[in-house]
């Protein structure tokens, strides 16, 4: 799969490297070193002791090509692939040349580095001459295959929110991490077919299309797109969409308005700023208001498995599944205008405080409206649904054990 030559140097002693400030690591700097495809020593790879637990290892090559140098235990007891051994410590690797990485020398065909006699978790290891030194060149690595699932319709982790328009369907999914965890959205036709990724955004998307998003500009004029925050960007969860991100939401029923595919966050619930909801459009594109947020109220009331449902005419979005904390049922169901300043209000309910009148709800959950506008809410614990006209006036009570999901046929 690869062309490749290595030299193994047998370490006679223990050896040690000294990092001035000067040496540190640096951040990568444009533009890229494309490396020379001559893959021959000139000068074979030699280790010798300059010091109590300090080894200089020294090699020179025929061309800037790519090197990688690691500390071996040659012992077959541990080895995993015979013949291979066991990598004690990674030294270095990277392209030779003028952007060649620490402890490579730039510009120099010849090269000197040091170890320090220790593993690559920081302990000195305990018998040093039994250790090679291995040199290679020409690391050439080429896709063989990909491991577990490469089905798009595979989504692994948790699937948090779905929401069918008249093009498809939205699929909201989240890798988890530790309780965080990097949400992706796949649209799909109305038969289960893949269309396409939506989060992280698709790579033909204009950058005009991705306002308020991050991006690093690895060489001039090219540029990948990362996060709104590129610190977290580059973190642990991506972030490529941060209300779904992190583990404020555990479950949504986003909906899709027009062009947009509207989300909620988990409201006043952790670090979060406020009670919000996001969209993107529906081919991927992002703009900052989207990513911000519509404030739904600034109430403290917590979301963390809403549900949304979306007027006839897509101009207005009801949020149900509020509460006063994550330990209260929601009681409550908000309104908001998605194209408007002025944040939501109540529609129907009251935050904290249960009810099994007309007008108050007791966990409040699914939602959905149908063709003419009126509001259909599942009252949970008062085991029924109720309907409402689009101005909030109670219209009826339709009983039903439990009701948890709504959903309303548009014709």
């Amino acid at each position: 799969m690869y062309k490749q030559i290595i030299i193994t140097a047998v370490i006679m002693g223990s050896v040690q490297t000294v990092t001035s400030a000067d040496e540190w690591w640096k951040p990568y700097s444009p533009p890229c070193t494309e490396r020379e495809n001559v893959f021959e020593f000139t000068e074979k790879p030699k280790v010798r002791k300059v010091a109590e637990d300090r080894y200089e290892i020294t090699f020179a090559v025929k061309g800037y090509c790519d090197v990688t140098v690691a500390v071996i235990d040659p012992d077959p007891k541990r080895e995993l692939v015979p013949g291979r051994g066991i990598v004690v410590r990674h030294l270095g690797a990277g392209v030779l040349g003028p952007n060649a990485p620490s402890p490579f020398q730039k510009n120099s065909l010849k090269q000197v580095i040091y170890w320090d006699g220790k593993d690559d978790l920081g302990f000195y290891h305990k018998t040093p001459e039994k250790l090679q030194v291995r040199v290679s060149l020409g690391l050439k690595p080429v896709f063989d295959k990909r491991l577990g699932g490469t089905s798009p319709k595979n989504l692994p982790g948790t699937v948090q929110g779905m929401a069918a328009g008249p093009d498809g369907v939205y699929i909201i999914w989240n890798g988890t991490c530790g309780g965080f965890g990097s949400a992706s959205v796949r649209k799909f036709d109305h038969d289960g077919n893949y269309i396409a990724t939506l989060v992280p955004p698709p790579a033909n998307l204009p950058e005009s299309k991705l306002s308020g998003m991050g991006y690093v500009e690895y060489e001039p004029g090219k540029k990948t797109v990362h996060g709104p925050d590129i610190n977290q960007s580059v973190a642990v969860s991506a972030f490529y969409l941060p209300p779904l991100d992190a583990d404020d939401v555990e479950s949504c029923q986003p909906v899709i308005a027009g062009n947009r595919l509207v989300f909620p966050n988990g409201g006043f619930i952790y670090a979060s700023p406020g009670s919000f909801l996001h969209y993107i459009y529906t081919d991927g594109g992002r703009d900052e208001l989207g990513i911000r947020g519509l404030s739904i109220t600034k109430h403290r009331v917590v979301h963390q498995n809403a549900r949304l449902a979306v007027a006839p005419d897509g101009k207005k979005i009801y949020i149900s599944g509020t509460a006063s904390s994550d330990r209260t049922p929601s009681t409550s169901v908000y309104v908001r205008m998605l194209d408007s300043d002025e944040e939501g209000k109540v529609f129907v309910g009251e935050t904290g405080k249960p009810g099994s009148d007309e007008y108050h709800l007791n966990n409040a959950d699914g939602i959905d409206c149908d063709s003419e506008g009126r509001v259909y809410i599942a009252d949970l614990a008062n085991n029924r649904i109720q309907v409402f006209s689009p101005e909030g006036k109670f219209l009826k009570t339709i009983s039903v054990d439990r009701p948890s999901l709504v959903q309303v046929h548009k014709k």
